[in-house]
């Protein structure tokens, strides 16, 4: 007849703690590794030195697809600020201006439509220009495409250029407009650390 053994208090705890320690790292000082893998946070006061930041909204005329792009753009620049859509004044320059000024915010990206099939997007330096004017053709959002790869949101980009971009004096204002709005900052504190695709920007038959 074998009967159990009491346990002590002591043999219980004992137990607990070898079932619970984990492999050391192997220095001398057999420390854990979980231990040692901590998250830091990216120091927006230090190491980041260009803030950039982008106010993307649009105008109350706007249709869906529309509405759908702006939320596409704001999921790839991680320096973008939120606004609710505005209607069309006769002041709207300054309107946009002060936006800004409120949002802290050195450009603006706004889309807006004539008709229902024309709409624009505008991309401008805030307070003093320059500022461009698009057309936005052929819109295909993310949902339409069902989410094709597999880019992380909020990664860093690579921007390649035409080299038309060189040639035209114009195009170089309009390259250099692209790169501060759609260029992430580094050690920006929603950015990742990965780059994983690229925004291609092509000048074709004058378009």
């Amino acid at each position: 007849m074998v009967r159990a053994r009491k346990r002590q208090r002591g043999e219980c705890d004992e137990k607990e703690k070898e079932t619970n320690t984990f492999p050391s790292t192997g220095g001398e000082g057999g420390e854990s590794m979980i231990g040692e893998m901590q998250l830091k946070r990216a120091t927006t006061d230090k190491r980041m030195t260009n803030r950039q930041k982008c106010l993307v909204l649009g105008l109350r005329s706007i249709s869906s697809k529309d509405r759908h792009l702006l939320t596409d753009i704001r999921g790839l620049m991680p320096h973008s600020r939120e606004h609710p859509k505005i209607g069309r004044t006769h002041k709207l320059g300054d309107d946009l201006v002060e936006l800004c000024s409120l949002h802290q915010c050195n450009s603006f990206l706004l889309i807006e439509a004539h008709r229902h099939d024309i709409s624009y997007m505008w991309i401008a330096q805030s307070p003093h220009g320059p500022s461009v004017k698009l057309q936005l053709t052929n819109v295909h959002t993310a949902d339409e495409l069902r989410m094709a790869g597999n880019c992380l949101k909020y990664s860093r980009p690579l921007l390649h250029f035409d080299r038309e971009f060189e040639t035209h004096p114009h195009l170089r204002v309009v390259r250099s407009l692209l790169q501060m709005t759609f260029n992430t900052p580094r050690y920006h504190p929603k950015s990742k650390p990965f780059i994983d695709h690229i925004i291609c920007f092509f000048y074709l038959d004058h378009h």
